[in-house]
């Protein structure tokens, strides 16, 4: 299609237009924020589904368009992503990013136990390479270890060696999750799930996690 120059400046300046409110968007103006939503699902940058499970996530933005908001089920932080994620519409891949994202905010309650132990970060890296399988192998191996440093013993060690298993078990299941990402498999949002369950038993706090699967339900993961 051909346009005219006058047409050409429109097409400039609505651009523009979109761009400013775009950034004044993330600088915390909500109705801004929702016109940059609307544009971007009038455009096709965002899925319908994406929006109103981010609404029902509590994003104010998103409410303001007015969309029919999934029921997600709150019995726990795991179901609670779980039915996110299974009614939003996520690409797998995405999912598999969103998993090891929260598994690398619980590092620190793993590092905190064992500060000379870097294979957790060794595995994030495999995992967000796409070596998922070296990313398992490499977690499982220090989940062992922190597994035990959890069990043993009734002294102030015994609750950071909790700490630090469940963060490393949020690792395992973020590089299973990337690893049924590349297959394709369903599965990845359960083991999604099970990441996000794992890193808030590490000490990740609930509303982090739930904040970053609205960025990515929403298009702000850069």
């Amino acid at each position: 299609m051909r346009f005219t120059c006058a047409q050409k400046q429109l097409l400039k300046e609505a651009d523009e237009d979109f761009r400013t409110r775009e950034r004044a968007s993330y600088s915390g103006g909500v109705e801004e924020k929702a016109k940059v939503i609307a544009h971007k699902l009038r455009t096709g940058e965002l899925k319908q589904n994406n929006i109103a499970t981010a609404a029902t996530l509590g994003d104010e933005a998103s409410k303001l368009l007015g969309l029919k908001e999934p029921k997600l089920n709150k019995i726990s932080i795991y179901y609670y992503i779980n039915s996110a994620l299974d009614v939003s519409g996520l690409a797998y891949n995405e999912t598999a990013d969103f998993a090891i994202d929260i598994a690398e905010r619980a590092l620190p309650f793993f590092e905190a136990r064992f500060p000379s132990d870097d294979r957790l970060r060794v595995a994030i890296d495999a995992a967000r390479s796409g070596d998922a399988n070296r990313a398992m192998t490499i977690a499982d191996a220090a989940f062992y270890v922190a597994a035990w440093a959890g069990v043993r013993g009734l002294a102030r060690r015994g609750a950071r060696g909790r700490h630090a298993a469940a963060a490393a078990e949020a690792v395992v299941f973020a590089a299973d999750a990337a690893a049924r990402a590349a297959s394709g498999l369903p599965s990845t949002i359960i083991i999604a799930g099970a990441a996000a369950r794992a890193a808030t038993r590490a000490g990740v706090p609930e509303e982090w996690v739930i904040n970053r699967l609205i960025q990515y339900l929403l298009g702000e993961v850069r």
